[in-house]
C-alpha cells in the first residue's frame, strides 16, 4: 500500500482493528513459521524484509531502499535505509540482515522456506547500510522470494537472549508485539517508530482464534470482530443480505 495519504472525507484513522481468524497461532517466529495463517496472522504484521510485495506482488523497498543486480545475475547489493530500529528501540544495519538470513539458511535453525534462498552462497555486510547477496547460478526469483514475511529481518540479540522468537515478537514492521495467549488471542500496538510515513492507520491490531464457524459468523454479526480471514461458505449469502 501507498505511504501517509490523507484519510478519504469522514474516514478517521485509529482504534484497534479486530480481526477473527479460523485457525490458531502457536509461534511467533517468522523463520520457523510454516502456517500461512501464521504468516499473514502474525509475520508481517511485526515484522519487515529487505524488501516486501507491492500490491500487484512484485518487489518494492522495505530496510533496503534500492537494490542493484549484476551482469552476471548473481550478485545482489542491497543499500539498507538508515531510520529503521527494532520494536526493542535498536537501529537496525547490516548485521542484523547478515544474521537473519543466514538463521535461515542454518539447517539448525529448521527454517520450512529455506529452500527459496538455495542458490545463496554469500552474504557480507561490506559496510553498515550495505548488503551484498551471491548465488552460485543467476537467480531472478531471488527479490521475489525476498518479499516473503518469513525473510524478515530479526534482532541477533533477542534471538540470542530468548533462545528463538516462538512466543515474543521483535521485529520492526508496523506493530509491535503486547500479549499472546494461545489459540486464544494475539494482541499488536501501533509501532510509533515505523519508518513508513502515515502508517499503520489504526492504534491496534487484535488476532482473535475463533475456530468454530458458527462462533466466527456470529461474532461478526455482533461486531466482536471488524473482519474474518476465512468466512465460513455456509453463511456468506445471508452475510450479503445483512447491511
Amino acid at each position: 500500500g501507498a505511504g501517509g495519504a490523507a484519510a478519504p472525507s469522514g474516514v478517521k484513522f485509529g482504534g484497534t482493528l479486530k480481526v477473527g481468524l479460523e485457525s490458531p497461532i502457536v509461534n511467533l517466529d517468522p523463520h520457523t513459521m510454516g502456517f500461512g495463517w501464521e504468516i499473514y496472522g502474525a509475520a508481517e504484521h511485526s515484522y519487515s524484509g529487505l524488501v516486501r510485495a507491492d500490491n500487484s506482488f512484485a518487489p518494492e523497498p522495505d530496510i533496503a531502499s534500492s537494490w542493484n543486480v549484476s551482469a552476471d545475475g548473481k550478485t545482489f547489493t542491497f543499500t539498507l535505509r538508515e531510520d529503521v530500529k527494532f520494536h526493542n528501540g535498536d537501529k537496525v544495519d547490516s548485521s542484523d540482515v547478515k544474521y537473519s538470513l543466514e538463521r535461515i539458511l542454518d539447517p539448525n535453525t529448521g527454517a520450512p522456506y529455506s529452500g527459496f534462498l538455495r542458490p545463496v552462497v554469500s552474504i557480507e555486510a561490506p559496510d553498515k547500510y550495505t548488503i551484498v547477496i551471491r548465488t552460485d547460478q543467476p537467480y531472478s526469483a531471488l527479490l521475489a522470494n525476498l518479499s516473503m514475511p518469513t525473510m524478515a529481518v530479526v534482532p541477533e540479540k533477542e534471538v540470542a537472549s530468548r533462545g528463538n522468537l516462538k512466543e515474543h515478537a521483535v521485529g520492526t514492521g508496523p506493530f509491535k508485539f503486547v500479549s499472546h495467549l494461545p489459540g486464544s488471542k494475539l494482541s499488536l500496538e501501533k509501532n510509533k517508530d515505523y519508518y513508513r510515513e502515515g502508517l499503520p492507520r489504526v492504534d491496534g491490531l487484535d488476532i482473535l482464534i475463533l475456530v468454530d464457524p458458527t462462533a466466527r459468523t456470529s461474532a461478526l454479526r455482533s461486531g466482536d470482530v471488524d473482519l474474518l480471514d476465512n468466512v465460513p461458505t455456509k453463511d456468506v449469502k445471508s452475510l450479503q443480505a445483512d447491511s
